[in-house]
């Protein structure tokens, strides 16, 4: 028997009865904001290059995997998919993205730490773009309901217990302390709708491109020749000493031996200091602890791969509170009460950064810059918000 539950009817007059990990967060982040995004049909204009690009790292991996997995095989595809931006001049960047071109340049040298880093991560055939969907209240008052979660990846070996592997591309580095992704709302939703309790995110941290400061943490992207002592693998983390930009060099040492050296040239001073500085650098690359490859051989983006195990309990928790959640969205629609949920001062300012400012302060001037209607019909009109 068919159920009659549904959340809400969206533009279309279809009824809802599906809710996700995004859905919940739009709806915790402001009640009238998912409203008027998911039940009224407004849309943000703004195209963020960030979601595109995302969306072609993505790809570009699945391609790598379903391909044979040929060395650059990924890099080749990520330009393919990313050149359909290029003269998409509707998206906006970051000053930390800067361009498309750059955005191009930081997928390239990902997909090669992708590469490179891969024999380490315990991925064995995976599968991509999975779908997850669970009935939230089976044989019940409100049966019908669904939660839907989509998988960038789930990996199996033989001998192990599967896992559940999302894909990021972030501004920040994540957050590595033990286990501590066992606390992540959005893995433990997963977990809850798939039942597998191993997780980890392919986290990628986005670096402006640009010369090399002093201090920059770099990742070898190419196996590299140095100082006639030997080769040095691409993976291999160092940090900047110096970018010579008119030879196109980075000199540049392993991690460990940065700090000294700098305490160790800090401390010569007085006459005859430029010689023994000097001399100090030619003793560190000749005991072969300095490196100068070429700017192009290494990557201030970074890559990350962890994982943890979630919590049974926490995970029974996360299905309650999605079931919660779906309740107060439920009886928010039936009495059409979404109130707003501002927040204008301090840290947190997220009406100013709201793409439904405009509507919120009845200014149509603001609302016709940051939102477009996506319904049927254009309403050219200003909704009474009470």
């Amino acid at each position: 028997m068919e159920s009659n539950n549904f959340l809400y009817t969206n533009p279309k007059g279809k009824p809802v009865t599906i809710h996700s990990y995004s859905a919940g967060q739009e709806f915790q982040n402001c009640r009238r904001k998912y409203k008027l995004s998911r039940i009224d049909g407004w849309k943000e204009k703004e195209k963020r290059a960030s979601f595109e690009f995302g969306k072609c790292i993505e790809d570009s991996i699945r391609f790598f995997h379903e391909s044979g997995m040929k060395m650059g095989a990924s890099g080749e595809e990520f330009t393919r998919l990313w050149i359909k931006y290029q003269d998409n001049k509707e998206l906006t960047y970051t000053d930390k993205e800067s361009s498309w071109e750059n955005m191009h340049q930081m997928g390239i040298e990902m997909m090669a730490l992708y590469e490179i880093n891969l024999p380490s991560f315990p991925i064995y055939k995976p599968q991509f773009q999975l779908s997850y969907r669970k009935e939230v209240f089976p044989n019940s008052e409100l049966s019908g309901l669904e939660f839907i979660a989509y998988i960038d990846m789930l990996v199996k070996r033989p001998e192990d217990e599967p896992m559940i592997i999302d894909i990021k591309t972030a501004s920040q580095e994540l957050d590595e302390t033990p286990n501590i992704l066992s606390l992540d709302s959005q893995l433990c939703a997963y977990g809850w709708v798939s039942g597998i309790l191993n997780v980890g995110f392919i986290w990628f941290t986005k670096s402006k491109i640009g010369p090399y400061k002093k201090g920059d943490e770099v990742t070898l992207l190419a196996k590299t020749f140095f100082n006639g002592i030997g080769l040095t693998d691409p993976g291999e983390h160092f940090t900047v000493l110096e970018h010579d930009v008119e030879s196109g060099t980075v000199k540049m040492v392993r991690p460990q031996d940065f700090i000294p050296l700098c305490e160790e040239l800090a401390a010569i001073t007085g006459k005859g200091s430029t010689a023994k500085k000097s001399d100090l650098i030619q003793n560190y690359q000749d005991k072969g602890k300095l490196f100068f490859p070429d700017a192009k051989a290494v990557t201030k983006q970074r890559l990350q791969f962890v994982t943890a195990r979630l919590n049974p309990d926490d995970v029974k928790e996360m299905g309650e509170a999605i079931g919660q959640e779906i309740i107060d969205i439920a009886d928010a629609s039936e009495r059409n009460f979404f109130p707003k949920e501002p927040s204008i001062r301090g840290l947190l300012k997220k009406c100013q950064m709201c793409c439904m400012l405009g509507i919120c302060l009845g200014d149509k001037k603001i609302r016709d810059e940051r939102v477009i209607r996506i319904n049927s019909d254009w309403l050219d009109e200003i909704e009474d918000e009470g």
